[in-house]
């Protein structure tokens, strides 16, 4: 399963980055980097250390591990400090006490003026561009850009977010299965089509669960999957059943860790 942890402690000075996630499964533990792309294990000593201190707090973490290993707390509060700015260094972990500095927030608002300004354009120029009910190749093209650009400014988190407020009051519809494959052909060929950008399954997926839910009204789920042995990470889409922007055979073997609704 996934746990998103926070502190329950206002004292507590640590939490994960936005878009890191702890994965652990029968024993398999793993820190998922969404923004970075990047996947670390974690022995079970670090996360014993890492939980508590997510859960707890650094000082109490610190008391309660000196008592049950007996052991002093200055040892453990040594081995602790070092795991965590290890973290910190690899951008899995922040200190919250740290506040951003005046630039990075500023930066940050940019980002999202720039994303909204964007979403608000498509929406203007949707009539111009699609006037058609069904999604043409230029919307295609364009949402897989902007997508692109979504997730290297925001991150899996924030994108997600921001993506999902376009269709919170729709009304739900149904399509049939002709549509929903003529759908997902387009959307492999824009995406192998497209010359300028590497277009992940990530991209694929929160367009084609964009497009289902803002053209057509219907209810998909966007659904990011994992594997053990090697360790992978693959995004798609399902409606009613049906597997879009990848193969359904290749999709089968990663297990659903996270669905979007």
């Amino acid at each position: 399963m996934f746990k998103k942890i926070k502190n329950k402690n206002t004292n507590d000075t640590y939490q994960l980055n936005q878009d890191v996630i702890l994965y652990n499964q029968e024993g398999f533990v793993q820190l998922l980097d969404f923004n970075q792309g990047q996947f670390y294990a974690l022995d079970r000593m670090a996360t014993v250390m890492l939980s508590s201190v997510l859960d707890r707090g650094l000082e109490a973490t610190i008391t309660n591990l000196s008592q049950v290993y007996d052991t002093t707390e200055e040892e453990i509060g040594k081995d602790l400090t070092e795991l965590l700015d290890n973290l910190i260094q690899k951008k899995l972990l922040t200190n919250t006490t740290i506040n951003k500095s005046k630039s990075q927030l500023i930066l940050q608002s940019f980002k999202n003026l720039i994303l909204k300004i964007l979403h608000k354009i498509i929406s203007l120029t949707r009539p111009l561009i699609n006037p058609q009910p069904e999604p043409n190749f230029i919307t295609i093209h364009l949402l897989l850009i902007l997508i692109w650009l979504s997730f290297r400014c925001l991150g899996w988190s924030e994108t997600i977010k921001i993506w999902k407020t376009w269709y919170e009051n729709y009304v739900e519809n149904t399509i049939d299965s002709e549509t929903i494959k003529t759908l997902d052909d387009k959307l492999k060929i824009a995406s192998a089509s497209n010359p300028l950008l590497s277009i992940m399954c990530k991209e694929r997926a929160l367009v084609g669960y964009h497009l289902l839910r803002s053209f057509y009204q219907v209810s998909a789920t966007l659904i990011i999957g994992v594997t053990n042995d090697p360790f992978e990470v693959h995004a798609w889409v399902e409606y009613e059943g049906i597997v879009l922007t990848d193969d359904p055979v290749h999709c089968q073997q990663f297990k659903p860790v996270m669905k979007y609704q």
